[in-house]
């Protein structure tokens, strides 16, 4: 039964499949994002070894895992050079030590542990003969010489240099490089990753954004639809209201109501050209007033109302009409001269009622 395949950074088995590289598939871990390619068979007895000079850069465990993701072969020797008595150094030694490394001591000294790592990598394959890549991790020039050595002996060398607070990786073979965050313990892609990284964001914003705009559209049309039934449904409220105030004001008028001539009497047609005379205004006033009770019943009608519906009938102002006709200048007047309207005091308001009596 295959081992199923555990994150080497934090140990999660939640790993999908993303392609594959040099023939072997890669991977991602979902829960830190770190990629990790295929390891090489255990029957092909390749191993990799790391070689560390911790004066030089101080590999977290975060770091190492990224390094053994980038490997072919499992990373099962680590060895580190440092002088350990050293002050700034002697304090890591029992974290390294529980880590597996093995802890080289050498005397202070200028390149004094880059010496013996070169003393040491340079037989590293008689030591350990399945060796198949080795990790030479110091940013000091010296290094590159042991680095062709390696590579010489047909080893596969990866140089791990540091700049600041990041790491680089170089597979010497083809000279591909990766870029590792010490601070954020994170890969840092390159350009071509970046942009495709970006890419696929906007592609996956553009999806996202077309489905939002698709529910959107979804719900404004079940708004209008909605609107267009409260609609219909005020409109039949509406007909239904008009019929039943028609009621209420034939009910008032009975004999109005079953006499169609009577009716035209009391809500005459005239038009603004027939007001001539005063009782000519009096008939469109008692028209207009018959139909806000009509339309709003259970609005009280002011003298600002009758104005403003006696204009939208005849397009022009009461006021003007009486002046023309010689009755005044006021509509309040007017209608207190009236026969048919008159005023009754609401507050500091005024409403117009009829008083007019059809059937007399």
């Amino acid at each position: 039964m295959q081992e199923q395949m555990k994150c080497p950074r934090c140990g999660s088995n939640q790993i999908s499949q993303a392609g594959s590289r040099e023939g072997r598939r890669r991977y991602r871990c979902l829960s830190c994002k770190i990629s990790l390619i295929e390891k090489v068979a255990s029957s092909s007895r390749g191993i990799a070894v790391l070689l560390l000079d911790i004066e030089n850069i101080k590999l977290d465990p975060q770091g190492e895992a990224f390094l053994a993701s980038i490997s072919r072969y499992p990373l099962q020797v680590k060895i580190a050079f440092a002088n350990w008595k050293n002050s700034s150094i002697n304090k890591h030694d029992l974290d390294f030590h529980d880590r597996g490394y093995q802890l080289i001591h050498v005397p202070n000294g200028k390149d004094s542990a880059d010496a013996k790592m070169i003393a040491v990598g340079s037989s590293i394959f008689l030591q350990y003969p399945t060796v198949k890549e080795v990790f030479v991790c110091s940013s000091d020039w010296i290094l590159t010489h042991l680095c062709n050595d390696l590579q010489n002996k047909g080893l596969t060398v990866y140089r791990v240099i540091r700049h600041n607070d990041k790491i680089t990786i170089e597979n010497r073979r083809n000279n591909q490089a990766k870029t590792y965050s010490l601070a954020q313990n994170a890969e840092i892609s390159n350009f071509e990753q970046v942009f495709a990284k970006i890419e696929n964001l906007i592609q996956t914003e553009h999806h996202a954004i077309a489905s939002r705009l698709e529910r959107l559209s979804h719900l404004i049309t079940l708004c209008q639809e909605q609107s267009n039934h409260q609609s219909d449904r005020h409109s039949s409220n509406g007909k239904a209201l008009d019929e039943t105030n028609k009621q209420d004001l034939h009910s008032l008028l009975p004999r109005a109501a079953e006499n169609p001539e009577t009716t035209s009497a009391i809500i005459p047609t005239t038009n603004v050209s027939q007001i001539n005379t005063k009782e000519d205004l009096e008939k469109a006033l008692l028209k207009c007033v018959i139909q806000l009770q009509i339309k709003y019943p259970d609005t009280k009608i002011s003298l600002g109302i009758l104005g403003t519906e006696f204009r939208s009938i005849y397009g022009i102002s009461p006021r003007i009409i009486i002046k023309q006709l010689g009755l005044g200048s006021q509509l309040s007047n007017f209608i207190q001269s009236s026969t048919k309207l008159k005023l009754n005091p609401q507050g500091k308001k005024q409403e117009v009622v009829i008083i007019y009596d059809p059937l007399s």
